[in-house]
């Protein structure tokens, strides 16, 4: 429903089917930060060495580019906030691109008020903050170092001075990266975002990078263990009106998402990663003949 807005305005649309003539893609993600103030379990980002930090200068490098794009996320592998300049970033992207759709993802240990404040000032549009535990045992336990509670608050929060300030931006998304240790909690996380006003609820599956976390996978070959989980957290999502965005989890699955989003937006291109994680949803012969 995000990215239908999006695409809906007719500004966002021209934006975005100028860049395809262009060349240019659509949309562009930026790491602000190649670095991170938690130690989450499935993440390498700390074994990269030295945490990097965007400077001015590289971001302003695109200046060129943001007026032709419909939408720029500031965030990809780190914690967006441990950059210092990442409001004089959005102030600037603002001021060559007013109508570009901005967002970024967050772990929420640093956000605070002032922080809410100048998001708001500066018409932000979506920050989906990172939930992978309904109970603060389990997000404690997968995301080292960071409060749940603290998290909690800081979506709270964010509702309650956009309701003082009756500003409708930035929204609230949440993200989930679904292990087998926390995949019994989705339910409660769909539940959760209800509560603190998120407009959605995207799941990942775990990727793999560590040898020691692949059986902590739930997609593919998995996901059938797990099915219970995910239909609790669709009955919720349901329940509750609040959209829920799961993993292709058969090619069939992912065929007919693609048919979905070629209708609804275009798509041209479609990149399969960890393929050989996937499950062909029937009996074969062998698995070579399941994946090809």
């Amino acid at each position: 429903k995000i990215q239908r807005r999006v695409y809906r305005d007719p500004a966002s649309a021209a934006r975005a089917l100028a860049a395809r003539w262009r060349g240019l893609p659509s949309r562009l993600t930026l790491d602000t930060v190649a670095a991170c103030n938690i130690s989450c379990v499935m993440c390498t980002i700390h074994e990269w060495g030295p945490g990097r930090i965007m400077s001015l200068d590289t971001f302003r490098s695109l200046k060129h580019v943001y007026p032709k794009i419909s939408g720029v996320s500031f965030s990809c592998s780190g914690e967006p906030f441990l950059n210092k300049k990442l409001f004089q970033m959005i102030g600037e992207l603002r001021e060559v691109a007013p109508g570009t759709h901005t967002e970024l993802f967050t772990n929420g240990t640093l956000v605070d008020e002032e922080k809410i404040n100048r998001l708001i000032d500066l018409r932000f549009n979506r920050m989906s903050f990172s939930i992978d535990g309904a109970t603060k045992e389990t997000f404690e336990r997968v995301r080292v170092d960071a409060n749940f509670d603290q998290v909690v608050t800081a979506m709270e929060t964010l509702q309650a001075v956009k309701k003082a300030r009756g500003a409708e931006l930035p929204v609230v998304s949440v993200n989930f990266v679904a292990m087998r240790e926390n995949v019994h909690e989705l339910a409660g996380v769909v539940r959760l975002a209800s509560r603190v006003g998120a407009v959605s609820v995207s799941v990942e599956g775990l990727e793999p990078y560590m040898p020691h976390r692949v059986e902590q996978t739930v997609y593919g070959a998995a996901a059938l263990d797990h099915l219970a989980a995910f239909q609790e957290a669709e009955a919720a999502s349901r329940e509750l009106g609040l959209p829920l965005f799961l993993p292709s989890l058969t090619p069939l699955e992912m065929r007919a998402k693609c048919r979905r989003l070629k209708a609804e937006h275009g798509l041209g291109l479609v990149i399969v990663d960890y393929m050989q994680l996937m499950s062909g949803g029937g009996r074969v012969e062998n698995r070579q003949q399941e994946i090809s």
